[in-house]
């Protein structure tokens, strides 16, 4: 049987029906899927975000703290090493991969990035970090790019189209819509109980792992110039990681703010179902799926750095993107929707509309597909070694 291996530097929950569906569709075709993921390191650990699957290699990484980056190297298990396929995780930081690299044309097994093609997060676009990153772009046979904008980066550095597959990132989309429809009248009355929040009250949410790319001092700038215009103005913040502490502090002073920290499932959908926004200043991602899930106009700021998620958001038609880089601005807009019914009710019957083009099912039939073709293609050139007589 044909085997393709898929590595993983750790494993998200919200990857696990991603790769269970890929598992079955590869499985149609004949194709054994193999995942191997290590643990988080001790920085990733905070955000609780990990995910567990039976069948998956779970092998444990080794850590190297160098100028603040976590460096590591992942071993590769006896069952994965014999796969015509090996898809690598496109960072700088997994040591691992150059070998993998290093022995592709030796091998013929073929390789291929999961990527942005860049670090869209980086405080240096023109460093040495991303000029390495760029000059690996061309080292594997095949790409499979998050988003459109991903592929048009790709394809304007010179790699070939044709060997670019567009996953469209997404989450479990329908899981989630199942979860908000089981929330009913009362369980919306128990979390406002608990939370301290009035039947009156308009509620928003902000949810993801908390770091400092979130730009959570936006947040709660433009939370409090809110609170002063409408008394009744609450933002639940869900999620966990280093900057938990600031909100923590934020929160003593604040009868607007409440953190109530990593939430999944059906605890989660609550909170998204008393919500009329979702406010995300800095770093949108996957979350934007939640948001569109719900229902729930997304309000957040053009020029922060984003993941390749923003590619979804259109403003004033699923969501609204603020061009002035600034708190006054941001919560200037937070105003105007919450006095514009009409508005909101607009964007978030766009934003539900496009929650049905980016499901973890589509994306898992991307990725298949793009499997297969790869494996279709013509092998890398083995070179051999020789040997003096």
């Amino acid at each position: 049987m044909t085997r393709v291996t898929i590595l993983q530097s750790r494993l998200f929950h919200y990857r696990v029906p991603l790769f269970e569906h890929l598992r079955r569709l590869l499985s149609e075709h004949g194709v054994e899927l193999h995942l191997v993921h290590g643990q988080p390191s001790a920085r990733e650990a905070s955000r609780r975000d990990e995910g567990h699957l039976a069948w998956a290699h779970r092998v444990r990484n080794r850590y190297f703290q160098v100028g603040g980056v976590d460096l590591l190297m992942q071993p590769l298990p006896r069952p994965a090493r014999d796969a015509e396929l090996v898809v690598l995780m496109q960072e700088n930081r997994i040591l691992s991969n150059y070998g993998l690299l290093a022995k592709r044309k030796l091998s013929g097994r073929r390789l291929a990035w999961w990527g942005h093609g860049r670090n869209l997060q980086s405080q240096a676009p023109d460093g040495w970090r991303e000029r390495w990153k760029a000059a690996c772009l061309h080292q594997v046979d095949w790409w499979f790019g998050y988003t459109p904008s991903t592929v048009a980066f790709l394809t304007a550095a010179g790699f070939d189209t044709t060997r670019i597959t567009c996953l469209n990132n997404a989450i479990d989309v329908s899981g989630f819509q199942r979860e908000l429809a089981a929330v009913g009248a009362e369980d919306l009355e128990i979390l406002r109980y608990r939370h301290g929040i009035d039947r009156q009250a308009i509620v928003a949410v902000h949810c993801g792992s908390l770091y400092a790319d979130k730009r959570l001092d936006v947040l709660i700038e433009s939370g409090d110039r809110v609170h002063r215009i409408h008394e009744d103005f609450r933002c639940i913040v869900i999620g966990d990681g280093p900057e938990a502490r600031r909100l923590k502090v934020a929160e003593r002073r604040r009868p607007w703010l409440r953190w109530v920290g990593a939430q999944t499932g059906a605890a989660k959908a609550g909170f998204f179902k008393l919500a009329q926004l979702h406010l995300h200043p800095g770093g949108v991602g996957l979350h934007a799926l939640d948001a569109f899930s719900a229902g729930l106009p997304m309000v957040t700021l053009r020029h922060s750095r984003h993941g390749p998620e923003f590619d979804y958001l259109r403003d004033r038609i699923n969501a609204r993107i603020v061009d002035q880089d600034d708190a006054t601005a941001f919560a200037d807009t937070i105003v105007e929707l919450l006095g514009d019914e009409a508005q909101r009710a607009q964007l978030a019957t766009a934003a539900q509309a496009d929650a049905g083009r980016y499901t973890v099912e589509a994306m898992a039939a991307n990725y298949c597909q793009g499997l297969l073709a790869c494996l279709a293609s013509p092998q890398p050139t083995v070179v051999h070694s020789r040997h003096p007589a």
